[in-house]
Order: C-alpha cells, then structure tokens, then sequence
C-alpha cells in the first residue's frame, strides 16, 4: 500500500481547454500511479480534442500545446495525416461509409490513429470507472475486481448499436461542470449502472461530440474473458501494462 499524497484528474484536464475540466473529479492518488499514466493522459487528450465535433469545445492553443508535447516525446504518437489513397478507401470501406461525390480520395480529410491512442483510451476508460465508483458510491472498488474497457468513435457507424446497447441499459447521463463557467457546453457526460448483489459495475462516458468511453466491472468469480481487442485489467494491478510501456516506448 502507497499513500494517497496526489491528486490525479479523471479525466485529464488536458482533455478540456483550460478552466473548462469538471469539479469535483480529483481523485486521490499515489504519485506513482499519477506519474504512470501522465503521457498516456497526454496523448489521449490530443485526441479528445481532436475527433470532438462540437468547435466550440477546440481551444487552438491547447492543441497546439498538446501537439508541440508529444511531437517533442513520443512523434510517432501523433496522426498521420499523408495516407496513401488505397489506406483511405479501406478506412471508409471498413466503416461502411462512402466517399462523397465528387470528391478524391486523396482530399479526404482522414488521418491515422497510432495504436497507443488505443491503450490510453483504455487507461482512461478504467480509471474513469474507478473514480466514478468512488465519487458515487464513496468507496474503491474491491481489490482485484475485473474491468475490460474499450472506446469508440460516436461518429463511426459501426459504434451507433454498441452506443445503443449502453444507452438503453444505463439511467440518464449525468453532465458535470464548472460552476464558474457560465456556458460549459457538451463537453462531459457519464452514465453508470450497479449491482450490488452481484457487485457488477458499468459506465458510459462520452467527451464531446468525439470519444465514447466505456468500462463493465466485475468481481474476479465472474472470469470476464479477455479478447483480441480487450485486455482484462483488475483492480490492484498498475495502470499501465507491458504492452502499454512498449508501444509508448516505440513511439519516440
């Protein structure tokens, strides 16, 4: 056992233009676990930003920072926006999407996302679910509970009946703000179900018009099954994992 001597923010303030993260989600922290995920936060915040289609939650100048931080520590975390035509076809054909009349696939504005943003959307994901159970509940989640958590992009139409799914299981969304911000917009937005019987844990988060975050937790007995795209990370364990550590390693 660490004490808890930091605060760490969930979800990271960069993921919001400055002043406009939600109160009351500071979360007590050793500083291990805080420093662990700092990059990961970083380069997930950059992406926040990024595929969140509401202009109005965009601060240029926070992007830029953003930018400017990971291209100085980890480059090749950053999008890559010069992909080859037949790279844009198999993206659009893939979503099920089809190029515009008229348009050239080369004038497409798509960009490629590097696999690390997967792994820390998925830090993210669980620490949001560890620090709603305990905003809401008061409490941590019980030592070595399992969580599988993923995230998708509202805007994609191969995420519109997993959204589904999860809105219609899942009382309404709650929308924290800043009491000193007279107009917060959509910017955060999370809803979540328990079964206390069975200590089963859910929630639904979305950033902006961008990101979906999700995360289901359950006690060790139940065996939530890993899969190639979801990796199961129990309450306990570092933030970060292995195979986390290499892929940001990989990208300096």
């Amino acid at each position: 056992m660490r004490p808890t001597v930091t605060l760490d923010h969930v979800p990271p303030r960069a993921s919001f233009p400055r002043g406009y993260h939600p109160e009351d989600f500071d979360f007590p922290a050793c500083e291990e676990c805080n420093q662990s995920t700092r990059h990961f936060d970083q380069i997930f915040s950059l992406y926040a930003m990024l595929s969140d289609h509401d202009e109005a939650n965009h601060s240029q100048e926070d992007l830029r920072r953003l930018t400017s931080g990971i291209a100085n520590n980890y480059p090749k975390a950053l999008p890559k926006i010069d992909l080859p035509v037949r790279t844009k076809r198999i993206g659009l054909k893939k979503m099920g999407l089809k190029k515009p009349e008229g348009e050239l696939y080369k004038d497409l504005p798509l960009a490629g996302v590097p696999i690390v943003f997967g792994e820390a959307a998925k830090i993210v994901a669980r620490k949001l679910a560890c620090a709603v159970f305990f905003k809401e509940f008061g409490q941590t989640l019980p030592e070595g509970q399992q969580i599988v958590s993923s995230w998708h992009h509202s805007f994609d139409p191969r995420s519109h009946s997993f959204i589904a799914y999860f809105n219609d299981r899942m009382q309404g969304y709650r929308n924290p703000t800043r009491g000193t911000v007279k107009n917060y917009g959509n910017r955060f937005a999370y809803k979540f179900a328990y079964n206390e019987a069975e200590n089963f844990f859910g929630i639904a988060a979305q950033l902006g018009k961008g990101l979906f975050l999700w995360s289901l937790a359950a006690r060790s007995e139940l065996e939530i099954k890993p899969t190639d795209l979801n990796d199961v990370w129990s309450v306990g364990q570092p933030w970060v994992s292995n195979r986390a550590a290499v892929l940001l390693e990989d990208c300096r």
